[in-house]
């Protein structure tokens, strides 16, 4: 049994080949090949949960790089989003590698709040961004297995390093819960924005 038929057997979610706009639409947000080349031939339906951590269809994937946090703040700063836990952190293979094909998975804390004017830092975020996996194979890998770190480098540790801002509004990393649809999860949207829980 191949690594994608395990995934489709213990979560019980529907795959499909993306199309060509989806996937230009990833490239565009620098996925690496490795990425790519999984949703090219297998992207999901809707959310694919197993354990505590899911992954996202590419138009969801979009929203997490370019509206919700972690994601708005890092990808410009060379990780792309690629999956995230229930409590909102994110797994991110990074932009940034020589090769641009195979890239280390690692794990960033979604307790950021940066103001408008402001930028992330990318030799700060470093120190945030605790290795996961060595590619995205072996992130799907330990996915399929529930062997996946999910505790983020905790909230002391970012205040320590001075490389951002920490929101004190979940302090628990228990997300608030709105309705909407007739299923939940959780995404925290930019500053000027609030969490929401939606389904499409």
């Amino acid at each position: 049994m191949n690594l994608l038929d395990e995934i489709k057997q213990k979560s019980r979610a529907q795959f499909r080949p993306a199309s060509g706009a989806a996937i230009t639409a990833l490239r565009s947000l620098g996925a690496p090949e490795d990425v790519l080349a999984f949703y090219r031939n297998s992207e999901p339906t809707r959310f694919v949960e197993i354990g505590k951590v899911r992954l996202w269809p590419i138009s969801d994937i979009l929203v997490e790089n370019r509206d919700a946090v972690p994601g708005c703040y890092i990808q410009p700063c060379g990780y792309v989003v690629v999956g995230t836990t229930l409590y909102g952190d994110a797994f991110c293979s990074e932009i940034r590698t020589e090769s641009g094909r195979v890239a280390p998975v690692v794990l960033i804390t979604h307790e950021l709040a940066i103001p408008d004017d402001e930028k992330m830092n990318r030799e700060d975020l470093v120190k945030l961004a605790k290795p996961i996996a060595a590619s995205f194979d072996d992130f799907l890998k330990a996915f399929v297995s529930e062997t996946l770190d999910i505790e983020p480098l905790s909230r002391a540790r970012a205040l320590r390093t001075g490389s951002a801002r920490v929101s004190g509004w979940c302090p628990s990393r228990r997300p608030f819960l709105c309705f909407r649809g007739l299923r939940w999860w959780g995404r925290r949207l930019k500053p000027d924005r609030t969490w929401f829980f939606a389904t499409r």
